[in-house]
This record gives C-alpha cells, sequence and structure tokens, in this order.
C-alpha cells in the first residue's frame, strides 16, 4: 500500500487524493453556485433601495420606541406619585423588551416564511 496516495478526509476517513480533489471540486462548484446565486438576487434593480429602506425603518422605529420611553417616564413618576422608583419603570421597559425577543423572533419564523 502506498501511503503517499493517501489523504485524511473531513470525516476523518482515509480517502485516495484523487477522490480527495473531486470532493473538492464538487465543493469548490458548489460555493461557486450559491455566489452567483447571492449575486443574482443582489443584482435586482430595487431590492438594494428595499433593503436599505427596511433597515432604515427599523432603526427609526426602535429609536421611537426608545424614545417614548424615555419622554413619558416624568409623565408616569408624576402620575403614580413615584418619583424615587423611577429606574424600577426603565427596567421594567427593558426587561419586558428582552423578555418578549424570543416570542418576536418564533413569530418572525411562522409568518415570515408565508
Amino acid at each position: 500500500m502506498d501511503h503517499h496516495l493517501w489523504g485524511l478526509s473531513t470525516s476523518r476517513h482515509l480517502m485516495p487524493v484523487g477522490q480527495q480533489a473531486q470532493a473538492y471540486e464538487r465543493t469548490a462548484s458548489l460555493w461557486a453556485k450559491a455566489r452567483s446565486e447571492a449575486t443574482d438576487l443582489t443584482a435586482r434593480p430595487g431590492l438594494r433601495l428595499v433593503i436599505a429602506a427596511s433597515l432604515f425603518l427599523v432603526t427609526f422605529l426602535a429609536a421611537m420606541d426608545q424614545m417614548i420611553v424615555a419622554v413619558v417616564l416624568s409623565t408616569l413618576t408624576k402620575e403614580f406619585d413615584a418619583m424615587s422608583s423611577s429606574a424600577w419603570i426603565g427596567t421594567a421597559y427593558l426587561l419586558t423588551m428582552a423578555a418578549f425577543q424570543p416570542l418576536y423572533g418564533k413569530l418572525s419564523d411562522i409568518f415570515g416564511r408565508l
């Protein structure tokens, strides 16, 4: 047996060098196909504009959400006569947002693939 003709594959089994070359060529062709498909998607005329507008809208809504909490905080503390516990309002808001993130993710998985 010629040991110089054998190499170690990714699955840790010995594989002839010729088969390794074929496996490499298949992998390279799959990557090239994936790259060309990705290029085809981004080459559509209005797709970049739609993606950019969506990102801008999401950033704007997140900023508005945080700004509304900051503005309403003083009104809430006056209304509930809870000036000493105003830090808890912000903390409760952040905890609630963090707790609902998995739900938002699951909903986007369900309804985003329709």
